[in-house]
């Protein structure tokens, strides 16, 4: 892990913000409401990041700090910081709604459609692209997993040389106790 560059939880999920947001660009060939795809985007990676256990309430809150001032940075449109958390809380609320229905009943499909039109209707207008988002779902879960994988691999990493030096100093010092 010498010469590695630290790379933070938070940058991982960022990255994966931004990801998610090309390969839908790229996948519908529509104009995209910039501010609600990084809704969009930004519930996706939350959602998924906060049921994992390595990640508690400060990278959560440091993720969503830093989104907010990336996404307001690299925006192309002029926006203001409290108006934009102020949407995407509310817009956050509304697909995680949306997400329990879908858990709740077990109507999976027209629950989903609820899901999926809720983004396709914020993010183009319409719901048009319903079934594309839905389709989508599937080729996003790989990058909000990827930052996860490289977390929990140098994790492994660390671990794996802890015990190996375990290893070494308690024989070692059993070596050593054989000559007293």
């Amino acid at each position: 892990m010498e010469g590695r560059k630290k790379i933070r939880i938070i940058d991982l999920m960022i990255r994966a913000e931004e990801k998610i947001m090309q390969k839908i660009q790229k996948e519908i060939q529509d104009t995209a409401n910039e501010e609600e795809l990084y809704y969009y985007a930004f519930y996706l990676v939350n959602s998924y990041y906060e049921k994992l256990e390595f990640v508690n309430e400060k990278v959560e809150s440091a993720y969503s700090t830093k989104s907010l001032n990336n996404y307001i940075k690299t925006s192309f449109n002029d926006v203001e910081n409290n108006l934009i958390l102020k949407n995407r809380t509310e817009r956050y609320e509304g697909y995680k709604m949306r997400e329990w229905l879908q858990i709740e009943n077990d109507d999976r499909s027209s629950s989903m459609a609820r899901f999926y039109g809720f983004g396709s209707e914020n993010i183009y207008g319409n719901s048009l692209h319903m079934i594309t988002l839905t389709a989508l779902y599937s080729e996003l879960i790989p990058i909000m997993s990827e930052g996860a994988n490289t977390v929990l691999n140098t994790l492994k990493e660390a671990l794996d040389k802890k015990i190996i030096e375990n290893k070494e100093s308690s024989l070692i010092a059993r070596i050593k106790s054989l000559f007293k």
